[in-house]
């Protein structure tokens, strides 16, 4: 089992990160990092680190553009799924909903459905 390094060398490489220079490298590493660290290290780094206005902004913008390109991967998927599958997911629709009837009619007694 691998040991990861200190909370400190942790904190350090993300603090690096988030404080590079130039925007792209903070915007393309720090949330894939974060991704990649137990929730209540990057809590505790959070609650550290990300106490100044100018380090909580680029946090920010760096959680957005993670999530705009998660959304527009999301958003294509979805579409070319829906273009291309829409025949075939009514017909699976269709074919489980006859099943499903057909296991409940075998469970519920017949003069029992519509009681209701």
């Amino acid at each position: 089992m691998q040991r990861l390094p200190s909370n400190t060398i942790i904190f350090m490489a993300l603090n690096n990160i988030l404080d590079h220079l130039s925007n792209i490298i903070a915007e393309k590493y720090l949330i894939s990092s974060l991704s990649k660290i137990e929730e209540d290290i990057v809590i505790q780094w959070m609650q550290l680190h990300l106490n100044d206005e100018k380090r909580l902004s680029k946090f920010c913008q760096c959680l957005r553009i993670e999530i705009d390109v998660y959304s527009g991967i999301f958003q294509y998927l979805s579409t070319k799924v829906c273009e291309e599958q829409w025949e075939l997911v009514i017909y699976l629709t269709r074919f489980l909903t006859k099943i499903c009837l057909f296991v409940f009619c075998q469970i519920v007694p017949v003069h029992l459905i519509f009681i209701v």
